[in-house]
């Protein structure tokens, strides 16, 4: 009868020590998991807006190469490519409108 005592104590030490252990890995889990979400919710609001600074980047670049070929067509209306001036800037934003383009797509 001691014997069976001392077993069955015994089993329910080893219960006691896994469920302490299931409940540590367990609690782990869940700070883990949540400092994941968290992390999860800072990198989608950072993303959302790099995105929308990108498209305003675009937009405005877009605008500033529609401004310089205006420009460039007024200077002279015969010869639109008369003023070299504006040519190297507005291949410089094509450029760029180019690059955000292919990142917000």
């Amino acid at each position: 009868m001691e014997a069976s005592l001392k077993s069955t104590d015994e089993s329910l030490r080893n219960l006691n020590s896994r469920s302490t252990t299931l409940a540590t890995k367990t609690a782990a889990s869940q700070s883990t998991h949540t400092t994941l979400s968290r992390h999860h919710s800072s990198l989608t609001v950072n993303l959302t807006q790099l995105t929308r600074s990108l498209q305003s980047e675009q937009s405005l670049s877009l605008r500033l190469l529609a401004n310089l070929d205006s420009l460039r067509r007024s200077a002279s209306p015969r010869h639109p490519a008369a003023d070299p001036s504006l040519t190297a800037p507005r291949a410089a934003l094509h450029v760029q409108a180019t690059a955000i383009a292919n990142l917000t797509t």
